[in-house]
Parts: C-alpha cells; sequence; structure tokens
C-alpha cells in the first residue's frame, strides 16, 4: 500500500547519503582508494548528494499533502496519497511526524547552507562563526 511504499521511500536518500559518507572518509584515510576514484571524485559524490536531496524533498513532502472527502453531512480530511488514510490520525501520525522532522531538522538547515555557504564562510573571519574555519 502507499503507506509502506512512503516510508520506504526513505531508504534511498539515507542510502546514498550513508555511501557517500563512507566513501568520502574511507578515502581520507586510504591513498589506494582515494587514487581509485579518480581525479575528482568530490564532483560525482555532490552530485549524488544533491540528486538524493532532491528524492528526500519529495519524500517529505508526499506526506504532508491532504484532501477533503465532502460527505452530505460532514467532511473528512485524508492523505493525498491514499484517500483510505485519515490525515494525521492513527498510522498516518508516525509518517507525518517523521515528515515534519526530516523537514525541519535536515532539509531546511541544508537548504540553508548551501543557499548561505559562501557568505558564512565569508563571515567566518568574525569571532560569531569561527566555527566554520
Amino acid at each position: 500500500d502507499a503507506y509502506s511504499k512512503a516510508w520506504l521511500q526513505y531508504a534511498f536518500p539515507i542510502y546514498v547519503w550513508v555511501l557517500v559518507a563512507v566513501i568520502i572518509l574511507a578515502s581520507r584515510h586510504s591513498f589506494r582508494l582515494a587514487h581509485c576514484l579518480g581525479t575528482n571524485p568530490v564532483a560525482v559524490l555532490a552530485t549524488l548528494f544533491l540528486l538524493s536531496y532532491a528524492k528526500l524533498l519529495q519524500t517529505i513532502i508526499n506526506p504532508l499533502f491532504f484532501t477533503f472527502l465532502d460527505y452530505p453531512f460532514n467532511s473528512k480530511a485524508v492523505w493525498l496519497v491514499d484517500g483510505n488514510v485519515s490525515y494525521v490520525k492513527g498510522k498516518h501520525i508516525p509518517l507525518f511526524l517523521t515528515s515534519l522532522l526530516a523537514l525541519f531538522v535536515i532539509f531546511i538547515p541544508f537548504t540553508l547552507l548551501l543557499l548561505l555557504g559562501q557568505w558564512i564562510q565569508a563571515q567566518s573571519e568574525r569571532k560569531c562563526c569561527s566555527w566554520i574555519s
């Protein structure tokens, strides 16, 4: 069902991010591995990272969409992906909370870091930003 598929959608970006981190850490400690990866593995790994970033955005946003089913005497909020699942009720609550957590802890800070990274590096000479350099 769509609920199980939504949980499985988190596996791909996390797998790619862990794989990229392991490759980066391993190539720092192994000259042989770094030599096997070629002259510029950072560009390839950054591309993989950003492609999985787009997939993570899609995965985070899908559980947040809802619609209303209008009946003659009442209306019911349901998850847009699967109309059989009530919105933020029952089994949808953990998926919804995981999406909110991923949005505010992973996605928004990383987006801000991508957008403001050069400005933050320029400000790193100041005392408040000394942790960057």
